[in-house]
């Protein structure tokens, strides 16, 4: 069985800064002490907190390969635009509710827009980001949202998802 170790990584996110721009993304590592310190300035300032767990392994000391993130989305806060080229993304929604939208022209600063063709998802639904589909997830509400995230590799061509509950 695999149990969620502590985070190897957090990364603070600036929402007043634009993508690329210096000190937008940081990443921080370091005892759980450091990082817990770390993490209070961060909530304080509001920062958007992404937990990083990549480091994994089972029961039998074998790499698991997966990567997991937690995320703690402020208020009134719209995650840069992005793709993935590599994964598909699966994010499900813990605490609070999210925005979700794709689209190749908008804006994080077009937040009636976004509100607007996007889909509220609601503490435990999911959504799913295609490899090479431009997306974001929103917080239009006054409390924090936090969901899950896992990066999923696609199956080779022609192959199926073999199921193997037994």
């Amino acid at each position: 069985m695999l149990i969620l170790p502590d985070a190897q990584k957090v990364a603070i996110i600036d929402p007043r800064k634009k993508m690329g721009e210096e000190g937008q993304y940081t990443t921080h590592t370091g005892s759980q002490e450091a990082l817990e310190t770390v993490i209070g300035d961060a909530r304080e300032a509001g920062m958007e907190l992404r937990y990083y767990y990549t480091d994994m392994s089972d029961g039998n000391g074998e790499n698991v390969p997966i990567k997991v993130i937690v995320t703690e989305i402020p208020p009134y806060h719209v995650q840069p635009f992005h793709t993935h080229s590599n994964v598909h993304e699966v994010s499900t929604v813990l605490f609070g509710e999210v925005v979700a939208v794709d689209s190749d022209t908008l804006v994080e600063a077009n937040h009636q827009e976004i509100e607007e063709v996007g889909t509220v998802v609601k503490r435990g639904g999911s959504i799913i980001a295609d490899r090479g589909v431009r997306h974001t997830v929103a917080n239009f509400s006054d409390s924090v949202a936090v969901f899950i995230t896992q990066n999923v590799l696609p199956l080779p061509k022609g192959e199926d998802f073999e199921p193997d509950w037994k």
